[in-house]
């Protein structure tokens, strides 16, 4: 199985063993593939902690390493500069 092979590979990269796990699924997957997702952790014994999906993780991957990322951090309402109305 996928999960099975993903996890040795994850296990031998980082040296240790893998339990929880962030599962990137395609953007259109239903609810029972992701009900199957969810049947295939427990044959692989992992604890999926959340499934999200590729669009989701691509604005997470983006905004977590861009050089830009503590611009978006900063930004609040309140800290906006006022101007005057005319």
């Amino acid at each position: 199985m996928v999960l099975i092979k993903m996890r040795k590979i994850d296990e031998a990269f980082l040296g240790s063993t893998v339990k929880n796990v962030v599962v990137t699924v395609l953007a259109y997957f239903n609810d029972s593939e992701c009900q199957a997702t969810m049947v295939a952790r427990v044959i692989a014994g992992l604890n999926i902690m959340h499934i999200i999906n590729e669009p989701t993780a691509a604005a997470i991957a983006y905004f977590s390493l861009s050089p830009s990322s503590s611009t978006f951090k900063r930004w609040t309402p309140s800290r906006r500069k006022k101007t005057k109305k005319k």
